[in-house]
């Protein structure tokens, strides 16, 4: 799960399994951003330089949208 969506700063992902990395992409299918999730399944990130519009956060397997502010 992620939160808050929309977000304007930060986006925080919370895993219910273990995942070991996640990729941020614009709605172009860009890679914008890309993170290891520690083992306890929560990271926040700084999306703060991210420009406004609808993204995409990925593990590989599932993906969800996200807007940013």
């Amino acid at each position: 799960s992620l939160f808050p969506n929309p977000a304007a700063t930060t986006l925080t992902i919370t895993a219910h399994e273990w995942i070991h990395t996640i990729g941020v992409t614009d709605i172009l299918g860009r890679e914008v951003l890309s993170s290891t999730i520690p083992s306890d399944g929560n990271i926040t990130l700084d999306i703060s330089s991210l420009p406004s519009g609808l993204y995409f956060v990925s593990d590989g397997i599932a993906r969800v949208k996200f807007v940013k502010e």
